[in-house]
């Protein structure tokens, strides 16, 4: 794979990733960002507190597994795609349940799915360093 595309996969996926961060400071409860801390399914089922705890989890675990990922494609080690296919997964979990009407989410849901297709249906991109 070309190194310029290499870099621009790891651009866009490392501010895919990162982006998961306006979820997870509202949870946190420090800002609201136009994303909110509530989850349609699980606040009247949990609570607030017990649904900000696992939002938490939820986003923590996303921006980490995405960054981890990204350490595991640019160094090209055989586990990365599982992980990053991981990730995406919990990721488009986490914007189900804390679903707010906002385009954001729509385009994180959509790149999710680029995500889970590009390396479990088409396997691209592939180890191979060119």
């Amino acid at each position: 794979m070309n190194n310029w595309v290499r870099i621009i996969l790891l651009v866009a996926v490392f501010a895919h990733g990162i982006g998961h961060i306006l979820f997870l400071i509202p949870a946190l409860g420090f800002a609201s960002w136009g994303q909110t801390a509530q989850s349609w399914l699980l606040t009247n089922l949990l609570g607030d507190k017990l649904t900000r705890g696992f939002g938490i989890m939820i986003w923590a675990a996303v921006i980490l597994a995405y960054l981890i990922g990204l350490y595991g494609f640019f160094t090209q080690t055989p586990w990365w795609p599982q992980l990053m296919i991981g990730a995406s997964g919990v990721s488009a979990l986490g914007l189900l349940l804390f679903w707010a009407s906002s385009s954001s989410v729509i385009s994180a849901m959509v790149f999710d799915m680029v995500i889970i297709l590009a390396l479990q249906v088409f396997k691209w991109p592939t180890l191979a360093i060119s």
